[in-house]
């Protein structure tokens, strides 16, 4: 039988335990303890996993260095500037730093964003959430489109002066054809924006 996540065994011990099963035929069943029955039965989703705290690596003793040498870049010449593979030599050739080298890299794309934020020379990234509620924002692109519309009228449908009144917007002139047809295909062939063409 495949392992079940953790959300999916609390629901199916929810489950069972609405069955009538008591709590150690769950424990059997599910072979889980008591503890985890309880939580389960207590909580619809289960505890979120504790974050480990980070474990030392062998860059830790070298950290400052490799700051040095990356503050140090910040004022030398575009093509002075140090690589990752140049630190990672001078870490072994000058201080015989018993690392490797993806650890090296790791680090120094870590941390080399957050020193030029700290020296200024970069902007501090900021992320603004953003929820919209149904119906009360839309978001809009300017731009021209051009389109192909099939229409497949209707007989039967009215077309008084609701039909001959003009349409302020595209939206408008649609929604009017919409309800006088059957079937509406709308193929936008070539749009032109601020993204350019697509």
């Amino acid at each position: 039988m495949p392992r079940m996540s953790k959300v999916e065994l609390h629901a199916a011990i929810r489950r069972d335990h609405r069955g009538g099963m008591s709590m150690r035929e769950l424990e059997r069943k599910h072979g889980v303890t008591w503890r985890t029955v309880r939580k389960a039965l207590d909580s619809s989703w289960p505890e979120p996993r504790k974050k480990l705290p980070p474990r030392a690596t062998g860059v830790d003793r070298y950290k400052p260095v490799i700051d040095e040498i990356l503050r140090a870049d910040l004022d030398a010449p575009r093509k002075q500037r140090h690589t990752v593979t140049r630190t990672f030599h001078r870490l072994v050739e000058e201080h015989g730093a018993d690392v490797s080298y993806g650890m090296v890299r790791y680090y120094v794309a870590a941390r080399k964003p957050e020193i030029l934020v700290e020296s200024g020379k970069a902007p501090l990234e900021a992320f603004v959430p953003q929820t919209h509620q149904p119906g009360h924002e839309a978001e809009v692109e300017f731009g021209d489109v051009t389109t192909l519309v099939g229409i497949a009228s209707d007989p039967y449908a009215p077309c008084g002066n609701e039909a001959k009144q003009q349409a302020e917007t595209i939206t408008d002139h649609l929604r009017a054809v919409a309800n006088h047809a059957r079937a509406v295909v709308v193929l936008i062939v070539r749009k032109t924006g601020a993204a350019g063409d697509q």
